[in-house]
């Protein structure tokens, strides 16, 4: 690479919160980087930004600010976008971000959204940034699924702008998984919310499990508010002895805890392509996880994993038959691996991106020109469908400040 590509991503970050566009990045990023790409990044936060920190210590430019309303932060991503000059833009979860991203294509900029789960709020930042009838198009997005990729066309239609199908990469572990019929570990890692993720449920199917099953012990990996009543619901049900609550595991300390397991349960409402199956599969561990729709384009029902239709009996049953076949669990565990390798281990995953860029910046409807930030941004109206869309207040003194920040900017410039 002759010429340094300069690459801008944003994320929005806080303490102690594992998601999973956050632990994309702290993959991903670093080895672009490594790549030679010029990496930047701009970090929307709450109370803190201790992971867009990390990554700075790895070679990423990093600017942040606050969360607040949705003018603030346009403007704030236009002007610091100004000093960076990016040739590509990839505002990731970000409504504000894509919110900027017109500006930056009106100077030649491509802008690429990403649509990481099957949830209301990003389907509606999807549908919003993807729909020619929104006029607000994008240069592309990125699904994590083929499922999201194929749904977003169902829903939208015929679409000028260029999508593609990225998972999120992981590292495959060197370990090799043990299977013997003396003691079977199963984990659980993520948020533990009952939102989506349902930890209460799972909880409770784990308690059903030590019932009968002397032969298996839990791990919990994660932190969340449901916490304290998932140690509580253990304690009474007198299996406090056979379950392990780690909290948040990060890098290695993570890798070697998951693979002191045989089995990784995720047992969500939905999910995009979740990561820690994928991190569970490359250590070797055997998936089940509950059916959604896209769960069947990382898991092949009993061929590198399982796939259950409940938390009840579906689930109890497939426990069961793995802990009784030896042979199963062997054959599956290395099936599980092997597709790590295949389809969605970190040199894969960024090969794509690298395929992508390339072809974004040979978009023949762009023409780059130095970008400038606007003195002063119209936002469209409000829609409900953009959930993280937060909006000054009508008619305040804050929207009145706000209106006088490009008079202000230019008289601060005269005054120098």
């Amino acid at each position: 690479m002759s010429k340094k590509i300069k690459l801008l991503f944003l994320m929005h970050d806080r303490p102690k919160y594992p998601s999973g566009p956050i632990i994309n990045y702290l993959r991903l990023l670093p080895r672009l980087v490594e790549k030679q790409y010029e990496v930047h990044l701009l970090a929307i936060y709450h109370q803190d930004c201790p992971n867009a920190r990390e990554l700075s210590k790895m070679g990423v430019h990093l600017y942040s600010t606050p969360y607040t309303y949705s003018e603030i932060l346009v403007q704030w991503i236009l002007q610091t976008a100004e000093l960076i000059q990016p040739d590509i833009f990839i505002p990731d979860v970000s409504t504000q971000g894509c919110f900027a991203g017109k500006w930056l294509l009106e100077a030649g900029i491509p802008v690429i959204n990403t649509h990481r789960s099957d949830d209301e709020l990003n389907w509606g930042k999807a549908i919003y940034f993807s729909d020619p009838s929104y006029n607000w198009l994008l240069s592309g997005i990125v699904s994590v699924s083929s499922y999201l990729q194929n749904e977003l066309k169902n829903r939208i239609g015929s679409s000028s702008i260029l999508h593609e199908v990225i998972p999120s990469g992981v590292e495959v572990y060197s370990n090799k998984i043990l299977h013997t019929s003396q003691r079977i570990n199963i984990v659980f890692s993520g948020r533990l919310v009952e939102k989506q993720k349902r930890i209460l449920s799972t909880i409770s199917a784990f308690n059903s499990l030590c019932n009968n099953h002397k032969e298996i012990y839990f791990t919990i990996i994660g932190d969340g508010p449901e916490r304290i009543n998932c140690e509580k619901s253990v304690s009474s049900e007198g299996n406090s002895d056979r379950f392990q609550f780690t909290g948040r595991l990060l890098g290695r300390k993570y890798k070697e805890a998951l693979s002191n397991n045989h089995i990784i349960v995720l047992l969500s409402d939905y999910e995009g392509t979740p990561g820690a199956l994928l991190d569970g599969m490359s250590c070797g561990l055997i998936p089940v996880a509950l059916r959604y729709n896209g769960i069947d384009e990382l898991i092949e029902h009993e061929i590198n994993g399982i796939i259950v239709e409940d938390r009840c009996n579906s689930f109890i049953n497939a426990i069961a038959k793995l802990i009784d076949n030896i042979e199963l669990r062997t054959r599956l565990s290395n099936s599980a691996r092997l597709t790590i390798e295949q389809r969605y281990s970190i040199e894969v995953i960024v090969d794509k991106w690298v395929l992508l860029f390339s072809q974004v910046l040979q978009l023949k409807n762009l023409k780059k020109k130095k970008f400038v930030a606007p003195g002063k941004i119209i936002l469209p109206k409000h829609n409900p469908i953009l959930l993280e869309d937060n909006r000054l207040p009508n008619k305040s003194i804050m929207r009145i400040l706000f209106d006088l920040i490009p008079y202000s900017n230019n008289l601060r410039k005269m005054l120098k």
